[in-house]
């Protein structure tokens, strides 16, 4: 399949449960790890881009495959969290503050692992070939969304694909040929020998014995036309075999 995948996958394809099951459980693997008392969870789930513009520039790959959008003011709430401790109002040296900025970023770069170990990612991926199919906001329920997520075509739909059902028992079976399958079915047949056009009086008049000319010579090929009035493309001359009129058709 090329282009768009919304434009020919059935709907709801991309929020099925197993989705929304994926997400739910890799967040709270990683809130559970990092923070004490959470509540972290996936929210907002969509196939398409949110209409809230962001800034293009805090949208990263920690690990690869699944990009984060966590604003700076976002990742100190989130490391302050970690660390029990309220960061934005905190005078950090340099020093400090450059290890605060390196636990914020390895914080997020968990949360991508995570994400993408629950879809399926073995290795860490290079940049992925399509845009991003699905959405979500990453948030703990009082203060509001700290990241946003999108995870790339290919993943979301090979993370689908592994969770339909096993294909039915006789599907690996060989096809039959078209000729097997249909051979046996019956097909009707006509042909008409010509037309004959009279008065009202003539055809009145006729009687047993009289001769009828048709509008067709006596060599002239036949066409066989199928039973709903269509050509079959078939010609034949009109014969006699044993006592029944035949059509011996014309190569």
């Amino acid at each position: 399949m090329t282009g768009d995948a919304r434009a020919w996958l059935p709907p709801g394809f991309i929020l099925r449960d197993e989705v929304r099951a994926a997400l739910g459980g890799a967040v709270a693997a990683w809130a559970d790890r990092w923070f004490e008392q959470h509540g972290f969870s996936a929210s907002s789930l969509s196939a398409e881009r949110p209409a809230t513009p962001s800034d293009p520039t805090t949208w990263r790959r920690p690990a690869g495959t699944i990009a984060i959008d966590c604003p700076a003011r976002a990742r100190a709430r989130l490391t302050g969290r970690a660390l029990d401790m309220r960061l934005e109002s905190q005078a950090l040296r340099d020093g400090d503050q450059a290890l605060v900025d390196a636990l914020g970023e390895r914080i997020l770069k968990d949360l991508a692992l995570e994400l993408e170990a629950a879809f399926g990612v073995r290795q860490p991926a290079s940049s992925p070939r399509s845009g991003a199919l699905l959405y979500a906001t990453i948030g703990d329920g009082q203060n509001g969304p700290v990241a946003s997520i999108a995870a790339p075509e290919e993943l979301v739909l090979a993370f689908c694909r592994s969770r339909l059902p096993p294909p039915s028992v006789g599907a690996d079976k060989p096809l039959r040929p078209i000729d097997a399958c249909v051979g046996a079915e019956t097909v009707t047949l006509s042909a008409a020998l010509g037309s004959v056009e009279i008065s009202l009086a003539e055809f009145q008049g006729l009687a047993p014995g009289d001769v009828l000319v048709l509008d067709t010579g006596a060599d002239t090929l036949l066409p066989l036309r199928r039973a709903d009035g269509t050509d079959s493309g078939l010609r034949g001359r009109l014969t006699q075999l044993d006592n029944q009129v035949a059509l011996t058709l014309d190569a």
